[in-house]
């Protein structure tokens, strides 16, 4: 029988694959930026390449807060404080990456 993961462990396994996501975003902007020629587009690249590094920054500080949820020397009252963070990093995360696809790319298909 199938058993049904927690919500800390979807919350584990979703966080995992946006850095995993992150990371490989990150190093396609890398190789793009290498092969960009214009003062202008470089700078534009390089500004997508910031936020998505805060962005992977942002996901592993997640993903180690919820390492601290699951830790049997957690404090029961630093719950809620751990989750905030988690909350709060995964928004800045998401931020950063709505920022870059949507300011420096407009019109593009994310």
């Amino acid at each position: 029988m199938d058993t049904i993961p927690s919500p800390l462990q979807m919350s584990q396994v979703a966080l995992s694959v946006s850095l995993d996501r992150a990371q490989s975003t990150r190093s396609y902007i890398s190789k793009e930026l290498r092969a960009t020629k214009g003062k202008e587009e470089r700078e534009t690249v390089e500004d997508c390449l910031d936020g998505i590094s805060v962005c992977v920054d942002s996901l592993s500080d997640s993903i180690r807060e919820v390492n601290l949820l699951v830790s049997p020397r957690t404090a029961r009252d630093d719950v809620r404080w751990h989750i905030s963070n988690v909350q709060t990093w995964a928004s800045a995360a998401m931020d950063y990456a709505t920022d870059c696809a949507e300011d420096e790319f407009p019109g593009e298909k994310c």
